[in-house]
């Protein structure tokens, strides 16, 4: 089925937002415009042979959501810290084949993943095996509980 894209102003966008909002509950949207729950998205995330992500403002939970199923994501990072979350996921598991230094590079990546069944074999093969970096870092947890502790300490709500 062909995805569907839709163009509307602010006033329409915002009451369809309303009407899906009452909808939506646990669901997210697949890219044929039909409502997914969140392991249906998941799932719809591993079918793909390579993701684009976008140069000025790429993935965040998306990339991580991807990567959960080891499918690669071309990413080309931009001067703005929106636009380097994906390559900071891949420098972060040791992995950066799939980070591009230009646009003519992002095309090549993208279509090498997309034809070579072996090299795409190969990203998703290391993505699932270094992709525990990004899941399993104790040292996410202990940053969090630093900052929540010195949060409170300066509120002076020790703890």
């Amino acid at each position: 089925m062909r995805p569907r894209f839709h163009r509307c102003g602010a006033k329409n966008h915002r009451r369809r937002e309303k009407r899906q909002d009452e909808k939506r509950k646990d669901q997210s949207a697949s890219p044929d415009g039909q409502r997914q729950s969140g392991a249906d998205f998941t799932r719809l995330l591993g079918l793909p042979c390579v993701i684009l992500d976008t140069p000025h403002f790429n993935g965040m939970n998306t990339s991580l959501e991807a990567f959960s199923v080891g499918t690669p994501i071309v990413t080309l990072p931009g001067s703005l810290q929106r636009g380097r979350h994906t390559a900071a996921m891949y420098r972060s598991m040791g992995f950066t084949e799939c980070i591009a230094a230009s646009a003519d590079d992002y095309a090549r990546i993208a279509v090498r993943l997309a034809t070579d069944p072996d090299y795409r074999r190969h990203a998703k093969d290391e993505i699932r095996r270094r992709s525990e970096a990004l899941f399993e870092d104790a040292r996410v947890v202990s940053e969090f509980e630093r900052f929540f502790l010195e949060a409170a300490r300066r509120r002076g709500r020790e703890p």
